[in-house]
C-alpha cells in the first residue's frame, strides 16, 4: 500500500469507511508532514496538534458506534486565513484584525464540510486580505515554493497551493478574485478550481470584491476536485446541477486557443502547453484558435470593479487603521478611491455585453485551453518580469490570463501540464461556460488519466 499521503480522496474515503485506515493514521501522516515541511514554505498561520488528534480519535471513536459523518469523515482539510473558523482565528493574514476579538464561528461552507465529518487541520499563508498574486505580503511573512523556495508560491490561495504540494493536507480551500485559487496551483504543481460565480456559499469569508470572489476547492488532481466541489454544494442548489458522464477520451470534443490580449505566453510555458495540446490531439479532439474581442476594455472594468469594491469594503479600516496595512495593500486599496460612480457602473454594464460576446463564442466550443500564467513562476526578489518582449510587475504578470474567468463568472481549472526550464510547474488553464463546472473537471480529469504530472512527489 501507499503512504497515506500519496492516496487521493477516493482512496481515503473508502479506507476510512471500510476502516482499513484509522483517522489517527491519516492526521498523523499529514501532522508528520507539517512537522516537516512547515518551515520551508511557511504555508500553515495557525494549527493545533493536539485538537487535531483529539478530533481524529473522536472521529474514530464515532466509527466504533457505527456513527459514520460523511464522505470527509476524519479527513484533514487546511482553510485559508480569511475563512471565518470556530477552531481557529481568523486574520486575513492582517494586522488589522490582529486586535480585534475575533468571530469563532464557521464560514457556511466550512459548516457544510464539517457536516460531512472534514477536520479543520490548519488555517493556511494568504497575501493580505487576498489583495495580490504572489503572497509576499502576509503578517506572518511571505510563503515560498516548495518545488524551489526562491519563487513564489504565486496568491492570494498561496498556502493552501503550497500545503497541498508538500502533502501537509490532501485538500484545502482557496478564494479567487482574479486567479487567486488557480495562480498558487500552478507555481505550486497541483489542481484548482475557480467555481461558477454563486455555486458555492461564501457567507462567512472576508470579501475582496463582492461580485467577483468566489470560494473554491483545491487539492492534488481534478477527481479530487470533484469529490470536494460537489461536498460543498448546498442541498438546494444541487437539483440544477449537471454533473455530467465521465469522458475516455475527446472523441467528438472541439476546443479553441484564445488568441487576443494578454494570451501571449513566454517560450518555455508555449513549449509545454503545445505538449500538452499534443496529448489533447491524440485524445481525439479537434483544437482551433479563435480571437476574443473586446479584451483590453473587459480587463480595464475587471480592475475598475476590483479596486471600488475593495476600497468600499475597507474604507474604514483604511481611516482608523491606516498603519496596520502593509504599504503595497494599503496603496492598492487607496486607489480605489480615483474611481468614480459612473465609471464603476460602466465597467458592470459593460460586464454583461462582454459576458454574451464571449459566451455565444464559449458555446461553440467544450472549452478554452490556455495556460494559466504566460511566464515560469517568478523568484522571491523579482518586481518586474518579461513577458516577450513587454515587461510587467511580477504581480501583474500573474492575474495576466486569470482575471477573464472572474469577470465573465465562468469556471475554471489549472492542472499541472509539465515544468518549465527553472524546473518549476506550469499550469493549463480549461475554462467552460457558466455552471458548466462539472464539465470542466471530466475534462480535467481525461486528460490526467494520461498524464502523471498531479501526482509528482517534491523530493525531500
Amino acid at each position: 500500500m501507499r503512504n497515506i499521503d500519496e492516496l487521493s480522496l477516493f482512496e481515503l474515503i473508502k479506507g476510512i469507511k471500510e476502516k482499513r485506515i484509522s483517522c489517527v493514521e491519516v492526521m498523523n501522516a499529514f501532522l508528520n508532514n507539517i512537522k516537516k515541511y512547515n518551515s520551508i514554505s511557511n504555508a500553515i498561520v495557525s494549527i493545533d496538534f493536539k485538537m487535531c488528534m483529539k478530533e481524529a480519535k473522536k472521529a474514530d471513536n464515532d466509527l466504533k458506534h457505527n456513527i459514520y459523518k460523511g464522505a470527509l469523515h476524519g479527513i484533514p482539510l487546511g482553510v485559508k486565513d480569511n475563512y471565518l473558523t470556530s477552531n481557529y482565528a481568523t486574520s486575513a493574514c492582517s494586522n488589522v484584525l490582529k486586535d480585534e476579538v475575533n468571530k469563532r464561528i464557521d464560514a457556511e461552507v466550512i459548516k457544510t464540510l464539517k457536516n460531512q465529518g472534514a477536520i479543520i487541520i490548519a488555517k493556511t499563508n494568504m497575501h493580505e486580505w487576498a489583495f495580490g498574486a504572489t503572497n509576499l505580503l502576509s503578517n506572518i511573512g511571505n510563503t515560498k515554493n516548495p518545488w524551489n523556495e526562491n519563487y513564489i508560491t504565486g496568491g492570494s490561495s498561496g498556502g493552501s497551493g503550497a500545503g497541498i504540494a508538500q502533502r501537509m493536507f490532501p485538500l484545502a480551500l482557496g478564494s479567487d478574485t482574479g486567479g487567486s485559487i488557480r495562480i498558487p496551483a500552478s507555481c505550486c504543481g497541483i489542481s484548482g478550481l475557480k467555481p461558477s460565480y454563486n455555486l458555492l456559499n461564501k457567507e462567512g469569508v472576508y470579501p475582496l470584491s463582492f461580485s467577483l470572489d468566489v470560494v473554491g476547492p483545491m487539492a492534488k488532481s481534478a477527481e479530487d476536485l470533484e469529490i470536494l466541489l460537489d461536498l460543498m454544494i448546498e442541498k438546494d442548489k444541487k437539483k440544477d446541477i449537471n454533473y455530467y458522464k465521465d469522458y475516455k477520451d475527446y472523441k467528438g470534443m472541439i476546443f479553441a486557443i484564445p488568441l487576443g490580449l494578454n494570451f501571449e505566453r513566454n517560450k518555455d510555458v508555449e513549449s509545454v502547453f503545445l505538449e500538452a495540446i499534443v496529448t489533447i490531439k491524440r485524445l481525439g479532439a479537434i483544437v482551433e484558435e479563435v480571437r476574443l474581442p473586446l479584451m483590453e476594455e473587459a480587463q480595464g472594468a475587471w480592475k475598475a470593479i476590483l479596486y471600488s469594491e475593495a476600497t468600499a469594503y475597507h474604507q474604514n479600516n483604511i481611516k482608523n487603521k491606516t498603519k496596520d496595512f502593509t504599504k503595497n495593500v494599503r496603496l492598492m486599496i487607496e486607489s480605489g478611491e480615483s474611481i468614480s460612480a459612473v465609471e464603476y457602473i460602466k465597467a458592470n454594464q459593460f460586464r454583461s455585453i462582454f459576458f454574451n460576446k464571449i459566451s455565444k463564442i464559449l458555446e461553440k466550443y467544450d472549452g478554452f485551453l490556455f495556460t494559466t500564467l504566460p511566464l515560469s513562476v517568478p523568484k522571491i526578489d523579482e518586481e518586474m518580469v518579461t513577458i516577450l518582449n513587454k515587461e510587467v510587475s511580477t504581480q501583474n504578470s500573474m492575474t495576466y490570463l486569470a482575471w477573464l474567468a472572474n469577470y465573465l463568472g465562468t469556471p475554471q481549472v489549472s492542472i499541472p501540464c509539465g515544468f518549465s526550464s527553472n524546473n518549476l510547474p506550469i499550469g493549463l488553464a480549461i475554462m467552460c461556460n457558466v455552471n458548466e463546472d462539472f464539465k470542466v473537471l471530466k475534462i480535467s480529469k481525461c486528460y490526467q488519466s494520461k498524464t502523471n504530472f498531479h501526482n509528482l512527489k517534491i523530493k525531500a
